[in-house]
C-alpha cells in the first residue's frame, strides 16, 4: 500500500483512513506493508509519531526509519 499525507492534511483524518485501508488488508496470512510519505517528524518524540505507532502496532506492524543527519 502506498499513501501520501500533505503538510497541511489532518492527522486525525489521515489516521482514521489508514485505519480502515488496513483493517479491510488485515488477516493472519498477508504480509502487508506500507510505503509513503506520512509527512510525521520521526526524529523527534511528538504525539502524531506516538499516535501512528500506536495504530501501527495493533496490528502488528511496526516502522522501518531510517535517517541521515548531515
Amino acid at each position: 500500500m502506498t499513501i501520501y499525507r500533505s503538510l497541511t492534511g489532518d492527522v486525525t483524518y489521515f489516521l482514521n483512513t489508514l485505519e480502515t485501508a488496513i483493517d479491510q488488508l488485515y488477516n493472519n496470512t498477508t504480509n502487508i506493508v506500507i510505503c509513503g510519505d506520512f509527512n510525521i517528524n520521526y526524529l523527534s518524540d511528538n504525539r502524531k509519531k506516538q499516535k501512528l505507532n500506536s495504530l501501527l502496532n495493533s496490528y502488528s506492524l511496526y516502522n522501518i526509519i531510517v535517517s541521515h543527519e548531515n
